[in-house]
Formats: C-alpha cells, structure tokens, sequence
C-alpha cells in the first residue's frame, strides 16, 4: 500500500490482530497529507484534541524530532525545503508505523518509545535525516508514528534495499533489547537461520550477510512466481548480481543454488522452503520435465536479453488482461 491511499488505511492495517512489535512501512511524496494524519486531533486524547485544535501547536505531543516546526505546514515546509536538496528523488518521505501487543503496553513509557524510534531510525539509514514522531491514543494497543525524510541533510538519498527484511530482522532486536514479548515460532516456510559464525560476523561488520541478502531476493521474487522459469527470471532482472545453478541428474533438474557476493548456498541451505522441493511444496513454484530446456536456456541468456524478454512477457501478460475485459490493478513500471 502506497501513500497515495489515505495513511489512515495503512494504520488500520497496522493494528489488527497485534500479538507482537509490529513495525509497518510506505514511502510517498506528500509530507503534508501524511503529516495532516499523523497529528490529526482525533488521533490524541481528550485532554489535548480541543488544545490542539484551536492552536495547531503540536510540540507538546511530539515525542521525537529532528525537524524544527511548530505546525503541521511548518513541518510539511521543512521536510520539502531538505527533499529539494535531490530532485531526483520522488517517495521523499517515509511512514514508520510502530504497534506493541497488549501486554507491552503499559511497560513501555514514552521514553523507550524515543528509544526505539532512534534506533528503528537509524538502523534503517535515517540518522542524519529529518524526521518526527507522535503517538495515536486510538486503539487499545499503544501505538505511535514516525515521518522520516527520505533524502538526508546532506541531500543523500536513504534507500529501501531490503527494507522488508531488516525490519523483520529490527522487530527482534528491539524485543530482546526492550524486554518485549517474543515473536512465535514461524512455520516452516519462513524458518531460516545463521550460524555462530555468520552471527559474529553480523555483529562485527554490522552488514547484511550474503545469506540475507538472498533470503530477501527470494522472498521478494517468490509471491509473483508460479513457475520455476518465472521465478528464475525474476531474480535475473531484478537481482542480475545472484547467480543461479540447477543440479541436473538424469536429465532432470534435482537441486538448486544461490549466489552473491561470492558465497555460494544450496537452496537446501538457506531453510527448507529454499530447496527445489521447498519451493514447490510451500511457496507453489512448479516445474515439469518439459520446461527444463526453457530455464537452461534463460540462465544462459545475456542479461540484456534476459531484461528484454521479462519486459515482452509483461507485455504480453498485459494485453491478455485487457483482451478478456478482467479489471486488474495497473502493474508498476520496472526500472533497468
């Protein structure tokens, strides 16, 4: 969900069923209508609605900042004034919900919430950026927001290369730091796990791991692919730096592999979704007999080529929606 959706819509979302540290994420291009939700009067409690609806003073509710600004377009005017500082960025603003489970609640005071929304910030690249949170009084979990500018003070941009992922790999870090209540056993398709080896090294150089960074290729690629061909394609055009090997015997295609970075993994390796059997069995990619010579082909094609056939693919996929009259959702744009 994008911010062109109200942000009302993405919070609604964001609450239901919270049984852990859920943090939730968008990116947009209009700080004021996000900024417009996020200190919408409503949204506090009885005590400070009618203040701050007749003053529109919103700093004695904020409860981190980085962005001076007494109003909602004062905010909104100084979150524009750094965007301006790379005009090649279009989502120059991020919407960072944060929800805690019942029983977190009422341990949690606003001055961990600053806490965890420095280090949910920063991990996330947005140190040197503008940014401010607010809490929404709401629902019955406790619950906050945060705005964070995309382009930082220097007018770098904070990218959102596997954001998903580390904001998963964030939620548990911020339990154990916070003593917050665990996140459950995940079903066997989302298990995957570092050694002690891989841990330390996480720890020293603070960096995703080759390892991570394929569990996010995958996991991102995975819901649009049916197939293995598709899937294959997938991870070349949108991942051309992971390299894919198929393990033949008999003729057929019995394993697979991944690599990035140099590091090499069997699928079987990466968590048993990750396996050629996995993939079928819990994330639905198939692959008959008969498409084995369609995938060698696509893993030996050139890049550009590659490229040009997933483009003609969508193409193709496109006209045939339209040809049948089914109403469907407008597909992004790929960038190459």
């Amino acid at each position: 969900m994008s911010l062109t959706a109200h942000p009302s819509e993405i919070a609604e979302n964001a609450w239901q069923s919270c049984v852990n540290l859920r943090i939730k994420v968008t990116r947009g291009g209009e700080p004021l209508k996000l900024l417009d939700y996020l200190f919408d009067p409503k949204k506090q409690l009885e005590t400070v609605e009618a203040e701050l609806q007749r003053t529109g003073n919103i700093q004695n509710i904020v409860i981190c900042r980085t962005v001076p600004g007494r109003t909602v377009s004062e905010l909104a005017h100084n979150f524009k004034q750094v965007a301006r500082l790379n005009p090649k960025v279009d989502k120059v603003i991020a919407h960072y919900s944060i929800s805690l489970p019942i029983e977190d609640s009422v341990q949690v005071e606003q001055a961990a919430m600053y806490e965890i929304s420095r280090m949910l910030l920063k991990q996330l690249g947005h140190g040197r950026c503008p940014y401010v949170g607010v809490e929404h009084h709401d629902t019955n979990h406790r619950h906050w927001h945060l705005a964070a500018s995309t382009v930082d003070y220097d007018g770098m941009w904070v990218g959102n290369s596997f954001d998903r992922y580390r904001i998963r790999q964030l939620e548990k870090d911020l339990e154990l730091r916070f003593s917050l209540k665990q996140t459950q056993t995940r079903p066997t398709a989302a298990v995957r796990n570092l050694s002690t080896g891989e841990y330390r090294q996480k720890r020293r150089t603070g960096r995703l791991l080759p390892k991570e960074r394929l569990w996010a290729a995958l996991d991102e690629c995975l819901p649009m692919s049916t197939s293995l061909t598709r899937l294959v394609m997938e991870l070349r055009v949108k991942y051309p730096d992971i390299s894919i090997q198929l393990k033949e015997k008999a003729g057929a295609h019995v394993g697979i592999s991944f690599a990035v970075d140099g590091v090499a993994f069997s699928g079987g390796k990466l968590g048993r979704a990750y396996s050629l059997n996995g993939l079928r069995r819990y994330h639905g990619v198939q692959h008959r007999a008969d498409s084995k010579e369609l995938v060698d082909e696509i893993l030996a094609l050139p890049l550009a080529e590659c490229k040009s056939l997933y483009q003609d693919m969508e193409e193709r996929l496109r006209i045939e929606h339209e040809q049948s009259d089914i109403e469907v959702e407008p597909r992004p744009q790929l960038e190459f």
